[in-house]
């Protein structure tokens, strides 16, 4: 998608039925009632167009509207907690401090580790 399209939903993401990395990005998603489109890749390895995309041949594979990718689910938590630490503190947008604070929280928490 070129960077100057809108596309209909905020985020869109191309997942693999059975995969714990996409149920986790999908259940990040649905949590915080982020609105997105899905992208079964379903049996299929990951097309050419998303590897040169992404750089990764790995799902979840997740784009915002603009087609920028923005990474897989943790790169997707961290954006979604750091959108939250804003919006605790009146921002419309999550700066640098916000994602280092929801860094933070991630490690307190235990860090990453497998869905």
């Amino acid at each position: 998608m070129p960077a100057e399209t809108i596309a209909p939903y905020p985020y869109t993401v191309y997942t693999r039925p059975g995969c714990p990395y996409s149920a986790r990005a999908k259940s990040i998603l649905d949590a915080a009632e982020v609105p997105y489109e899905e992208f079964s890749l379903d049996g299929a390895p990951v097309p050419q167009e998303l590897v040169d995309r992404s750089g990764i041949r790995t799902v979840p594979q997740i784009f915002d509207a603009t087609g920028l990718f923005l990474g897989d689910s943790e790169a997707i938590e961290l954006l979604l907690l750091g959108d939250l630490f804003a919006r605790a503190d009146g921002c419309d947008a999550a700066g640098p401090d916000h994602r280092e604070a929801a860094r933070a929280f991630v490690d307190m928490c235990g860090g990453w580790g497998a869905p």
